[in-house]
């Protein structure tokens, strides 16, 4: 689950809060039943989540999109437990849905600053947001002096799979790369917020 998602309520119909109550201890959810008690309060679609992609590390050099496998982990990690709420797609990746959005089981340096269960993203050199989520964390002793890439591969992000059912291309050249035109270079690792809006 997101740990320390920030929630932001962006909507045209006016609300009525106490100012002294506007802060960070006044939920989402108390806005939204505030909201519900005004006669003011109507909008024509449901809320829906959307997707915000903070500012993150920038990445050099990192075009390889290596993988590990799943089944790896030790039953006692986190990294196991997040595995138990994981699905593999058709292509042998391992992902899990959240706000009816498909995050990729993603493993990273600790220079990114994320950490297992943290959802973030993976920005391409085209512009291409791949949603992740931190399925494991590398080690540094085998990354660059930022600890993002790792150094014999130029990898920021290795992937994990079942490697059952791992696309041949994918197992053929070692590089997820080949999934879902994700051709470009790696050049950035951050977090993401969900935003409510109308």
């Amino acid at each position: 689950m997101l740990k320390t998602a920030l929630i932001a309520v962006a909507i045209s119909t006016t609300i009525t809060v106490p100012p002294n109550q506007m802060n960070t201890s006044y939920g989402v959810t108390s806005v939204l039943s505030d909201m519900r008690a005004q006669s003011l309060y109507s909008v024509q679609q449901p809320l829906e989540p959307q997707i915000q992609y903070l500012e993150g590390v920038q990445i050099y050099g990192a075009k390889m999109k290596t993988y590990e496998s799943y089944k790896l982990f030790n039953k006692a990690s986190n990294q196991y437990k997040l595995q138990l709420q994981c699905y593999t797609d058709e292509n042998g990746l391992r992902y899990t849905m959240y706000n009816n959005e498909k995050f990729y089981c993603v493993a990273v340096g600790t220079g990114t600053g994320l950490t297992v269960g943290d959802y973030g993203y993976l920005l391409l050199e085209d512009g291409t947001y791949v949603n992740i989520v931190v399925g494991d964390i590398k080690q540094n002793i085998h990354t660059n002096n930022n600890n993002t890439v790792t150094l014999h591969s130029n990898c920021a992000s290795e992937f994990i799979v079942d490697t059952v059912k791992l696309n041949k291309d994918v197992k053929r050249m070692g590089d997820v790369s080949y999934v879902n035109n994700w051709n470009g270079n790696v050049v950035m690792i951050g977090k993401v917020n969900f935003i409510i809006y109308k």
